[in-house]
């Protein structure tokens, strides 16, 4: 891409990356967040239901164990447009995401806490 040009014609031979150059790689990460949003690196997650639920006609007692499937919901058509699609603009907008729609690294208090040193080593990597 253009970004990363930009970054190497600014570096000399052998010269590694600064955080100054990570932090440039805005185009990079949401390349990055469409590849997480295809594949993600965990296929998905247990959780203990808080409280008895009904869930489509399913009742959930409290204290089972509840599997979330990430790529199922990442791929759903109510949560992206044209889901199949390999697009990183869609990540122009965050906000545009329902929340827990789109969680490679897990959400809320159970977040991976190693998920910012994971995004500085995936563009790195990228780069």
């Amino acid at each position: 891409t253009t970004e990363q040009e930009e970054i190497a014609r600014r570096k000399g031979p052998n010269e590694p990356l600064t955080w100054d150059d990570v932090s440039r790689m805005k185009y990079t990460w949401k390349v990055a967040l469409e590849t997480l949003r295809t594949v993600p690196p965990i296929f998905g997650s247990f959780r203990t239901a808080v409280k008895d639920i009904e869930y489509h006609g399913y009742h959930i007692p409290k204290g089972w164990q509840v599997f979330t499937a990430q790529r199922i919901t990442h791929l759903d058509g109510n949560f992206f447009n044209d889901p199949v699609k390999f697009d990183p603009t869609r990540f122009d907008n965050h906000t545009s995401i329902p929340p827990y729609c789109f969680v490679p690294f897990g959400g809320g208090p159970r977040m991976c806490p190693g998920n910012e040193f994971a995004r500085t080593e995936i563009l790195v990597t990228m780069h």
